[in-house]
């Protein structure tokens, strides 16, 4: 093998080797990208390190070194932007990590695609190096980010878009090599923990909450897949709330996991980016990183007794119940 395509996802594979010919072999990248990059927590911050398990590499991390080991040039065709950067960078040093040490190193580069984009010849001819300093970027602004999260709810809105922007002048400053990521995430928590959060204000009345899209009251109605909460306007305005899980899409690493139904009213969890990212799950996800494998949600099981959270991975024996 001396060429080798990666796609994340295995939807175009056999459109684009179909496009760029049999001189380039096209495969999916194995697993999610959540078995590869790190979890964006604010300990353990080198974000090129692949994310680990107890006893070394990831399962789809250890097939995809097997399946790249003879290829002399890769190309990782991810989706444009910072998530997909940081993806290839990590991705980069597990194909690298499988080599021996005194092999030739494969030439590796990276393709921007579009949503719903299919690699073709003239997209080869953009390949270019992976762009560390933005897959730095992009996973620094994801722990400040995160970090934000855990005291937006103490803070005025001045205070919270002063943040915001701290955030986004952080990434940049990364992205250009002008900052270094440990320094501005540590200088970020030390100014949000100085900070002092106002008490709570008392709960106002109950009532109605509004659509976001038009303003109107979010009312309960029945429809054929079961009762589902919508705008009181409609049909002039369809919004439909739909249940979220707190638990980020381990595909795409942007959305969040969403309860939905599907044939025969069956329930199903999928990405809030569909139909961008297509990633579903049959059992409910549950936020939390799985302590043993540390991928990076876990599902629940219903029993007799109770409810259990588990690790959706086949490989990983993690269990613990929980009360109902």
């Amino acid at each position: 093998m001396s060429a080798l395509l990666i796609l994340n996802s295995g939807e175009r594979v056999k459109t684009s080797q179909k496009a760029v010919g049999p001189e380039i072999a096209v495969i999916a990248l194995p697993g999610l990208a959540a078995d590869f990059l790190p979890p964006p927590t604010e300990s353990g911050l080198d974000y090129l390190e692949p994310r680990r398990r107890s006893g070394g590499v990831t399962g789809p991390q250890a097939q995809l070194q097997s399946l790249t080991r003879e290829a002399s040039s890769i190309y990782l065709a991810f989706p444009a932007g910072g998530a997909g950067e940081a993806l290839a960078a990590v991705v980069q040093k597990v194909i690298r990590g499988g080599r021996p040490p005194a092999s030739r190193p494969p030439q590796i580069l990276r393709l921007s695609l579009e949503p719903g984009g299919v690699v073709t010849g003239p997209l080869l001819a953009t390949a270019a190096l992976v762009d560390l300093g933005l897959a730095r970027a992009y996973q620094t602004q994801l722990v400040l980010e995160n970090l934000l999260q855990q005291r937006a709810g103490g803070l005025e809105p001045p205070t919270l878009s002063h943040y915001h922007h701290l955030v986004a002048e952080a990434r940049t400053q990364v992205a250009e090599g002008r900052g270094d990521a440990r320094s501005l995430i540590r200088d970020f928590a030390d100014q949000l923990g100085a900070i002092a959060v106002a008490p709570p204000a008392p709960a106002a009345a109950p009532s109605a909450p509004a659509c976001p899209r038009c303003g109107q009251a979010l009312v309960v109605r029945q429809g054929t897949q079961g009762p589902f909460t919508g705008c009181a306007g409609y049909p002039r305005c369809n919004f439909v709330l739909e249940a979220s899980t707190g638990v980020r899409c381990p595909q795409c690493l942007r959305g969040y996991l969403v309860e939905r139904r599907g044939e025969q009213d069956r329930v199903f969890y999928g990405c809030t980016r569909f139909p961008d990212c297509r990633f579903t799950s049959t059992r409910k996800p549950a936020p939390g990183v799985c302590p043993d494998c540390g991928n990076s949600y876990l599902v629940e099981r219903p029993l007799k007794s109770g409810v259990r959270i588990e690790c959706p991975r086949k490989d990983c024996g993690f269990r613990q119940a929980r009360a109902r």
